[in-house]
């Protein structure tokens, strides 16, 4: 590009208008780069800035939300962006280091993350009360496996951990009547409290339903259902405070179910 930055006035030197154009946009990056140092050096030194989190289904709408508050309270420097999706989808995102921080259902066999047990969730087989006058009881493991089931998307840690069980209780997953594949527990929980089939599903997700009498809990003396929750991060990647701080205050506080938040 042949671009005259400088006239020469005599003995002297006047900048030309694309020198201008050019003090200009220089000044700007020198502006951003100076700016960008010192944000730099915030984050290095106090808990601040953006922390982005990834949340399963059930941590993402029933835990993530009511640790927050008081995270925030004690850190008003910092803001949260949450990406919610299924545990394997959670899992990739923070390899690829779009998220710093996430807590799903299951735990991957994946080598360059750390996986910490944060707490135990008990699942349960729901159905709606209406829905039930058509069996008698009890209802064993023979009896639910003939029902329509609602059943979570591939991927899903309930998913995962009710095939587990059903296998580890001698039953195929491929046998069971599936009615509808579904890519949200709220979804599942609506589809069950129609009268559409039974399902497994978080207690904690199904709580209110119970409460309310919409659904009910199904004692299947064959199936021992058991998930954990983890919290996983990259520890190959650098910690900022606000990660560090973040990630002491969920073991800290999520160390025992009877901890947890009350959505």
């Amino acid at each position: 590009m042949e671009v005259s930055f400088f006239d020469r006035l005599g003995r002297g030197i006047q900048p030309t208008q694309a020198a201008d154009v050019l003090y200009r946009h220089c000044k700007t990056i020198f502006d951003a780069l100076d700016q960008a140092e010192t944000e730099i050096r915030l984050l290095s030194n106090k808990v601040s800035g953006e922390l982005v989190l990834g949340g399963s289904t059930i941590p993402a709408n029933y835990l993530i939300p009511s640790l927050l508050n008081s995270f925030l309270l004690r850190y008003p420097d910092v803001s949260i962006s949450l990406i919610q999706g299924d545990s394997r989808e959670i899992v990739n995102q923070i390899l690829l280091g779009n998220i710093s921080i996430g807590i799903v259902g299951a735990r991957e066999n994946v080598p360059e993350l750390e996986f910490v047990a944060l707490f135990d969730d008990s699942l349960i087989v729901l159905a709606a009360p209406d829905f039930l006058r058509a069996y008698a009881p009890p209802f064993t493991l023979d009896c639910i496996t003939r029902m329509p089931w609602i059943v979570r998307q591939p991927g899903s840690g309930t998913q995962l951990a009710t095939e587990s069980a059903l296998q580890a209780a001698g039953f195929s997953p491929r046998m069971l009547r599936v009615l509808s594949v579904v890519d949200s527990t709220e979804a599942l929980l609506r589809f069950v409290r129609c009268g559409l089939g039974i399902a497994v599903s978080s207690k904690l997700a199904a709580r209110d339903y119970i409460q309310r009498g919409e659904l009910v809990a199904l004692d299947v003396p064959e199936l021992q259902f058991h998930r954990s929750f983890y919290v996983v991060h990259n520890p190959q990647r650098h910690q900022f405070p606000v990660i560090r701080f973040f990630l002491n205050y969920l073991i800290d506080t999520v160390s025992q179910p009877a901890s947890l938040p009350v959505k």
